[in-house]
């Protein structure tokens, strides 16, 4: 008996193979297209779960003592290892001059918006008539977690939403009114895209890249995506970019950009000034910090408390990094439940569709804008709002404002050009 353990012993030590390696998801960016995913992963000790996402990019299941092996590689741009993420009104509306946008007659009308979250209450009033489809791809590591079991469904039932997440999201950027507060667009058609399980979490950036590229190969109707969801990770701004879930997921973003599709995305709860989610930190997707909607003494989900806070603070659990473009009123927010009526949900989950919504809303006001012009005139336009634990003055959205500016200078503020496919 002891020959043979000193034997094991013996072989273990030989390769350098543990018995039960651990495995990581990882995102690989490559340098050239020529390269294939493949070739790549061959010298590894035990690739599996091989995705192709674009010609530049694959994800794979490594053992983990592989990773540096792969950033070693002269073919390999960058490798990320991919922990996953999770998500991420009668007050705030006014706050942020809605009212006066909707007593102009603008209320989304005519504009289709994206959510990616854990999906939405298909029977819900609130949303009646307005979803035009339907999809989701989730994947807890080879488990489907779509309403059917498995990683992917399409079309009627298939963004069933089984947490609330999604639903209070989608209240808040488009409800109807009918069993909460009316949301920033009442009138806007939805896109649902379910990428996140019952507890609202994704275990895969793959799912995030698999959502929106299905939008950019399937919808061009959508004018404006929310993804109130993130990474586990912080990023720094300097490294987001450069990051190969940033360079695997930038071709898709800078395709849907250029169509003039804008993507919204909360920058996380975990209270950050030095990193926040991707990909929210992402170059070309507006990153959403949140703030307070009234005055307030504040406990907050998030381990943090806000004495004192006022109007317009920067909430103490808001990311807020210079990665982000814009603060909204993430708290507390009172929009559409699972199951019918209201609930209310503290987080920059909840600022980010107040800043989709507002982009629906100018939209349909102006004709068009190009998304540059669209960002450029949210930014200008914002209200100025501290963030008292760094000094950084970040610019709360103003509807009201942001339109004013595009209906006095069209020439600053120009339409989109229509691109051709």
């Amino acid at each position: 008996m002891l020959r043979r353990l000193a034997c094991i012993l013996a072989y273990v030590l030989a390769f350098a193979v543990p018995l039960y390696a651990a495995r990581v998801q990882v995102v690989v960016a490559l340098r050239s297209s020529s390269t294939k995913s493949s070739a790549v992963v061959s010298a590894l000790h035990d690739a599996t779960r091989l995705d192709n996402w674009s010609p530049l990019a694959f994800s794979a299941e490594i053992d983990d003592a592989d990773v540096e092996r792969l950033r070693s590689d002269p073919r390999v741009r960058a490798v990320s290892v991919d922990t996953g993420g999770h998500a991420a009104l009668r007050e705030s509306l006014p706050l942020i001059g809605v009212d006066r946008v909707h007593a102009l007659g603008f209320e989304g009308d005519g504009i289709t918006v994206a959510i990616v979250d854990s999906g939405i209450d298909l029977t819900n009033p609130d949303f009646a008539d307005r979803i035009v489809a339907e999809q989701c791809f989730c994947d807890n590591l080879g488990t489907g977690c779509c309403p059917n079991g498995a990683t992917e469904q399409s079309g009627p039932g298939a963004a069933r939403d089984d947490n609330g997440h999604g639903t209070n999201v989608a209240g808040i950027l488009a409800g109807g009114g009918a069993s909460a507060p009316a949301g920033v667009a009442p009138h806007a058609h939805i896109v649902a895209v379910r990428a996140l399980d019952r507890d609202a979490r994704f275990a895969s950036f793959g799912q995030v890249y698999r959502a929106l590229s299905w939008i950019a190969d399937t919808r061009p109707d959508v004018r404006v995506i929310n993804l109130s969801l993130g990474t586990s990770r912080l990023f720094a701004t300097s490294e987001c970019n450069a990051d190969a879930l940033a360079l695997a997921l930038a071709p898709v973003v800078a395709r849907l950009r250029k169509r003039g599709v804008l993507i919204t995305a909360s920058s996380g709860n975990e209270g950050s000034t030095s990193g926040v989610t991707m990909p929210a930190c992402m170059t070309d997707v507006l990153g959403i910090g949140a703030t307070w909607d009234h005055d307030g003494n504040y406990p907050t989900p998030f381990n943090c408390t806000d004495a004192n806070a006022r109007v317009d603070d920067v909430t103490c659990f808001s990311n807020a990094t210079d990665a982000v473009d814009l603060v909204a009123p993430g708290a507390p927010i009172t929009a559409s439940r699972r199951g019918g009526g209201e609930v209310t949900y503290y987080g920059t989950s909840m600022a980010a569709p107040h800043v989709a919504g507002t982009i629906a809303l100018l939209l349909e006001a102006s004709g068009g804008l190009d998304a540059d012009a669209l960002e450029d005139v949210l930014k200008e336009t914002g209200r100025p709002v501290p963030d008292h634990r760094t000094n950084r003055v970040f610019p709360r959205i103003d509807a009201a404002a942001a339109l004013a500016a595009v209906q006095a200078d069209r020439a600053r503020y120009p339409r989109r050009r229509a691109v051709h496919h």
